[in-house]
């Protein structure tokens, strides 16, 4: 899944790259603190990736359900290697 925050790269934007491993209770409380800086940072654009990790989609759902909500969210279904 794909979560899209903001606006588009501009030239005076730097890029940031963090591979956080979250335990799954924390898991909204982190995308919730990403929401929240964004919101009071205009201008800021976060592309976040999060894997299933055997979750429902209901389950998925809920964790990115914030406030405010973001304005794109995208599913990539993939096949996890065993």
């Amino acid at each position: 899944m794909t979560l899209s925050i903001g606006g588009h790269m501009a030239d005076d934007k730097q890029l940031i790259i963090t591979r956080a491993f979250v335990p799954q209770a924390l898991t909204h409380a982190w995308l919730q603190h990403l929401r929240d800086f964004d919101t009071l940072h205009p201008g800021c654009h976060f592309e976040i990736m999060l894997e299933d990790s055997g979750l429902t989609m209901r389950e998925m759902i809920d964790k990115i359900t914030l406030d405010p909500e973001m304005n794109f969210i995208s599913f990539f279904p993939h096949k996890q290697s065993q």
